[in-house]
Order: structure tokens, then C-alpha cells, then sequence
């Protein structure tokens, strides 16, 4: 009954943080990939415990570069190593969002209530990536067509309008325009 339960627990664990750097890339979901990922994740955790030590430390070096390479695809070095990054970030927060606040609870990290403080963890954390992603960057942008005239030659742009500029010209007191 043990390995059921913590092959689950890390399959849902590891598809979460492989959806949310994913996600947080603004890159297509490959499912297949992400499930492959995350039952490469799921076994290895069950198997950890009867690993001996050398095999463990390499598992906790290779495991988050095995698990992203396998997520998704990447077009550079540079392309990967910002996932990896990210998927890093991601597990270490989760980790240590659990681990405080059990800590601030006084919650057995061995006990089953600290599934129900992950499960929160997990939902503050993709309701962040939600608002940072998605939410936010939409916000208070407007795009205006913009006409720009150079040695008698028009081109029409997209202009973006910051409200928030208060820039002014002291002599004359109107507005500066940036481009």
C-alpha cells in the first residue's frame, strides 16, 4: 500500500511541476511527455529507498535534468538549462512552502496531513504562476496604431500607451514621447 501511495503522491507532484514550468515558459503542453516525465519521477522515488547511497546521490543530481530534458523539447542549450532553472525553483518553493509551514503548524512531516498542506502548496503555487502569467502581463496594456512620419514617408505602427508616464518637457509642459 506504501508504494501506491508515494508512487501517486510524486506522479501528481512531478506532472505539477513539469506543467508549471512548462507553463511559466508559455510553451505547448506535450502530455505524453509530461506524463512520461512524471512517471520517471514516480518510479524513481518509490525505488529510492532501496537504493544504496551511492545511487542516491546520483539520482538527486540527475533526477531534475532527466525529468525536464524528457518534458518538453528545446531548440538550445540555453532553451533547456531555463527550464531546468525553472523546474528547479518550482520543487525547492514547493519544498520549503511544505516544510515551513508544517514547521509552523507543528505538523509530522511522516504523517498524512502533510499531503493536505502540500495539496495547498501546490495551489497557491499554480494560482501565482496563474496571476504572474496570465493575469498580470495582460493588464493595464493598451495598444494604439501610430503613425510615423519620416522624410515624407508614413509607417504605421503599434504603439504601447503608459498611462503612468508623467513625463514633461519644464519649458513647454507638454508630454515627452518616448520611442
Amino acid at each position: 500500500m506504501l508504494p501506491t501511495i508515494v508512487f501517486f503522491n510524486n506522479f501528481f507532484i512531478d506532472l505539477l511541476l513539469c506543467i508549471s514550468t512548462i507553463f511559466s515558459r508559455r510553451r505547448k503542453l506535450r502530455k505524453l511527455r509530461i506524463i512520461a516525465s512524471a512517471i520517471i519521477g514516480a518510479v524513481v522515488s518509490v525505488a529510492y529507498a532501496f537504493m544504496p547511497a551511492v545511487f542516491k546521490v546520483l539520482t538527486k543530481v540527475l533526477l531534475a535534468p532527466i525529468l525536464t530534458i524528457t518534458f518538453d523539447k528545446y531548440k538550445s542549450v540555453k532553451d533547456y538549462i531555463m527550464s531546468l532553472g525553472l523546474f528547479v525553483i518550482f520543487t525547492f518553493v514547493l519544498g520549503g512552502s511544505v516544510y515551513g509551514l508544517c514547521h509552523m503548524a507543528g505538523i509530522d512531516l511522516r504523517g498524512y496531513a502533510v499531503l493536505g498542506v502540500l495539496a495547498f502548496a501546490i495551489v497557491f503555487l499554480e494560482g501565482v504562476l496563474w496571476f504572474v502569467v496570465v493575469k498580470k502581463p495582460n493588464s493595464n496594456k493598451t495598444y494604439y496604431d501610430v503613425a510615423v512620419t519620416y522624410k515624407g514617408k508614413v509607417l504605421w505602427l503599434k504603439g504601447f500607451y503608459d498611462s503612468g508616464n508623467t513625463l514633461t518637457d519644464s519649458f513647454s509642459g507638454f508630454p515627452v514621447v518616448l520611442l
